[in-house]
């Protein structure tokens, strides 16, 4: 390993960018800085602290997180808010984020103040439209939920056997930690948890529409066959 900068608070929210180097900000300290391809760091953005993660924003400058999403100007410095701190339910902030190729900007809300010795509190998943609307996903929502089923017995593990899947839209909700025991939900698969990790939040998810099968009751060469390989079969 070698040793790049050193002298910050925590260092969060590494962007790469080609044409220029590496972004990365200082959650404590404050600011957003460049380090170039000629292992310079310099000011990129100054001050703004509590900035947990970053993306390049496709007009140029950064999306950054800290009390509000905003998109930066690299040039002036300029912030236009695209999801403000009070537009999220008992946010304090936001910290990291992640786009998709569509453009979307998805990121998790702070509900407690991470610095201070208050009780740890479940945020929010928002995500951040190409037209700058944004709104919470992160409970009741729907979802697209995919389970494979390995198909092929021992040869599968030898030979490239695709599994079939079963994939299906749900509404999910989060039970938050100590809400809802998982031995209320299934004796079996409490055993199979170990004991650190039966305390965690529960993700419920109720099926919708229609389940879409793939390869379900089909010989492996008919897999290749998409009228025979996929059925849809109603949800009870």
């Amino acid at each position: 390993m070698q040793e790049l900068a050193t002298g910050y608070g925590l260092i969060e929210g590494p962007v790469w960018d080609p044409a220029k180097g590496l972004y990365f900000s200082d959650v404590v300290g404050g600011g957003i800085y460049l380090l170039d391809r000629a292992g310079e760091v310099s000011f990129a953005v100054p001050k703004r602290r509590g900035v947990g993660g970053m993306a390049l924003h496709a007009d140029g400058g950064l999306i950054a997180g800290g009390r509000d999403i905003v998109h930066v100007s690299l040039a002036d410095h300029s912030m236009r808010v695209l999801l403000a701190q009070t537009a999220a339910d008992g946010a304090v902030g936001f910290n990291d984020l992640t786009t998709d190729t569509y453009g979307r900007v998805y990121t998790g809300s702070i509900a407690f103040a991470v610095f201070k010795t208050e009780e740890m509190k479940p945020g929010n998943l928002y995500v951040i439209d190409g037209a700058g609307q944004a709104r919470q996903i992160s409970d009741g929502d729907p979802v697209s939920v995919t389970v494979p089923v390995r198909r092929g017995g021992l040869l599968s593990l030898i030979a490239p056997i695709p599994p079939a899947t079963v994939t299906f839209l749900a509404r999910a909700t989060v039970h938050p930690a100590g809400s809802v025991s998982i031995e209320s939900v299934s004796n079996r698969l409490a055993s199979l948890l170990p004991p650190e990790r039966k305390n965690g939040c529960l993700l419920e998810l109720a099926p919708e529409g229609a389940f879409l099968t793939y390869g379900g009751g089909v010989s492996l060469r008919d897999m290749a066959k998409p009228a025979a390989a996929i059925a849809r079969v109603p949800v009870a």
